[in-house]
């Protein structure tokens, strides 16, 4: 059985970005993340005022945060993942969710945890419950951490999964939001998590189970 879950608002209400800049904060340079803060209040404003699209601009500060950190090296990527899973994601983790899964776990299934996050990160989360991770590849590009292509969400996130994994649709899928619907249409069995309003009039309709 196959079991994938998005990892940010549904295994943890923390969030990779506060990760990396926290990072940038201690070990490189305060002045530089603080600066980074104040340049996104605005639009943060904006997102949470529903002006502009949630979804999208924090996948943009998924790769606006990585040109932070100043002269990486091949083992920057993983030591800033431990970081934000310590610091930030596994102290904000969503106890009852991880239960699930470790008993989908215990029931014999392949649990994954699929995000549009950073690889290194994923995995780093994942590793804390000895499942598999897929995430968006990073790469080290003329001394910067860049994304190597667009983030992994929507549509392609499921196509992903469904290659790696190598099956052509999954058991469980659990999911907050609507860039998680192609995922969770894609199962046997959609659980939506603490949803958002999209995926939560979506699921009312579909009969998915809702965790609130």
């Amino acid at each position: 059985m196959n079991v994938v879950s998005d990892l940010v608002g549904t295994l943890t209400t923390g969030y990779p970005v506060r990760g990396v800049v926290s990072w940038v904060r201690h070990h490189q340079s305060v002045a530089r993340a603080n600066l980074y803060i104040l340049s996104f209040l605005p639009s943060y404003a904006l997102a949470k005022l529903g002006f502009i699209n949630y979804q999208n601009w924090g996948q943009n500060l998924m790769r606006t945060s990585l040109r932070l950190v100043l002269n990486p090296t091949e083992h920057t990527a993983p030591e800033i993942a431990n970081w934000t899973v310590e610091k930030e994601l596994w102290p904000m983790r969503r106890e009852n969710i991880l239960e699930r899964l470790r008993k989908h776990q215990k029931e014999g299934a392949l649990v994954t945890i699929a995000s549009s996050a950073n690889e290194h990160i994923v995995k780093s989360f994942a590793d804390r419950l000895d499942a598999q991770a897929i995430g968006s590849p990073i790469q080290l590009v003329e001394g910067r951490l860049r994304f190597e292509t667009k983030l992994m969400t929507r549509e392609l996130k499921i196509q992903r999964v469904l290659r790696l994994l190598g099956v052509r649709h999954l058991d469980v899928a659990y999911g907050d939001t609507e860039a998680d619907i192609p995922m969770l249409e894609n199962a046997e069995f959609a659980v939506a998590v603490y949803p958002d309003k999209t995926l939560r009039s979506l699921a009312e309709n579909r009969g998915w189970e809702i965790i609130d």
